[in-house]
């Protein structure tokens, strides 16, 4: 079993997770200013292109306040245009990796060129232990934070709600989630009570948030996220899933195996046929299910 990773500094509790006052509704909010600081938006060179990292960032790090400790989450976006893809992975630990392709880094145009057909996303999420689930849909929609929600109807079957908040900072993020006793009407007015909220919850200062959420919900958990590198051979594996099934079945036949380079950190790690092989039958399997 792969050693447990804990993080070597201590981070802000940027991440709290709240029950409705009627025990129906679970949300997350999240404050990802700082960590958004030390994380590879650096490398990211166009305005369109920072705002929809920090988009994409921000959701993945709301994914963090579902997970439980030993849990990861593996995020991957295909957009429109030739070589445009981000990968992303959160753990239970509350680390997260999100980088983007040379050609989605330099991006500056219009965010609905790069979505509808043939623009998809991926999440697997999963355990070491408890196995790994994959789901992928087609991006019809122009932000993010509906890209998200649709997944969640669509794969999770789940009627998940995505706010984001990141033209400005405080950066924060927020996610609506019904439990499965959950009446739909109860959850229309507490995403609506969210919605009215919205000014608060980018302004009010981040030690008095919970305020914003006193008279319909209460905390049940804090946690933290960050940009700080835990990387693994398996954790940058999700990258070779963003890569062509032709770049991969290349590289087995030429024996040559592909050097994945962490973005953080700089590690090195080598992938041979057989970890390439195991990429392209996963990347089949999935193809099949679509």
């Amino acid at each position: 079993m792969p050693r447990k990773l804990t993080p070597g500094s201590v981070t802000a509790e940027n991440l709290i997770r709240l029950l409705s006052s009627d025990g129906q509704v679970r949300l997350v909010v999240v404050d990802v200013t700082e960590p958004l600081r030390t994380s590879r938006l650096r490398e990211v060179t166009a305005h369109a292109a920072q705002e929809l990292y920090k988009q994409i960032y921000t959701n993945c790090a709301l994914l963090r306040g579902l997970l439980g400790e030993e849990e990861r989450v593996s995020v991957n976006l295909r957009f429109r245009g030739e070589g445009r893809f981000c990968h992303a992975a959160v753990d239970g630990l509350g680390n997260i990796h999100c980088s983007f392709s040379e050609a989605l880094r330099t991006f500056d145009g219009d965010p609905r060129e790069l979505v509808g057909e043939g623009a998809t996303l991926s999440i697997t999420r999963g355990s070491w232990t408890g196995g790994m689930f994959t789901g992928t849909v087609e991006l019809p929609q122009d932000s993010l934070d509906q890209c998200f929600t649709h997944f969640y109807r669509q794969s999770e079957q789940l009627e998940t709600v995505f706010h984001s908040w990141t033209t400005a900072e405080p950066i924060r993020g927020c996610l609506v989630q019904p439990l499965p006793s959950a009446v739909h009407a109860s959850v229309r007015a507490l995403v609506k009570r969210v919605q009215e909220a919205s000014a608060r919850l980018q302004t009010t200062a981040w030690d008095d948030i919970e305020s914003v959420f006193a008279s319909f919900a209460r905390v049940v958990g804090r946690g933290a996220v960050r940009s700080e590198c835990y990387c693994s051979k398996e954790m940058l594996r999700g990258l070779l899933a963003a890569c062509d099934l032709e770049e991969l079945e290349r590289a087995i036949a030429q024996e040559d195996g592909l050097e994945v380079e962490c973005g953080l950190c700089g590690r090195k790690y080598r992938y041979d046929g057989g970890d390439l092989q195991a990429v392209v039958d996963l990347k089949r399997k999935v193809g099949a299910w679509d």
